[in-house]
């Protein structure tokens, strides 16, 4: 192979290995961020809570509801959020049945998707009026939601 060859090469593969490395994203001003979620002032049994940055070029985070409580992941490596101002979100449902399929014996039904159990509202960024500023000091958040 000519030296003319080698210079590409050579090029291509630095190029594979620079991004080589632990996979773990370093996120600037990460903080561990936790709290509760409550519904009508009990805890919410489980759901899913999400943080929307309002800053465009941010990074969202969200955590698993498990009986009032969450915790905040940005990354499946980096438990926390950045530091910024966010839109908050909520999600909540339960019940719903699997479908049957159609059959010769007759026909199928379509599957019944779960319900809310908590308004509807709250799971649109947009519409859920919940927002937090996490900042180096933030201790535990508290989101109470409401009936409508």
């Amino acid at each position: 192979m000519s030296r003319s060859h080698l210079i590409p090469l050579a090029l291509v593969l630095a190029s594979c290995f620079s991004g080589c490395g632990d996979g773990k994203k370093s996120l600037p001003n990460l903080v561990p961020v936790s709290g509760n979620v409550t519904f009508d002032g009990k805890p919410l049994e489980q759901g899913i809570i999400g943080f929307a940055p309002v800053d465009p070029t941010g990074q969202s985070a969200s955590g698993a509801i498990k009986n009032g409580y969450f915790q905040l992941d940005t990354n499946a490596s980096s438990p926390g959020a950045v530091i910024g101002k966010y839109k908050v979100r909520v999600e909540s449902k339960a019940g719903g049945q699997p479908g049957v399929a159609a059959s010769a014996a007759g026909s199928g039904r379509p599957p019944v998707p779960p319900k809310s159990v908590i308004p509807v509202k709250y799971s649109d960024i947009q519409k859920s009026g919940l927002e937090a500023d996490i900042t180096k000091g933030t201790s535990a958040l508290k989101f109470d939601l409401k009936s409508e």
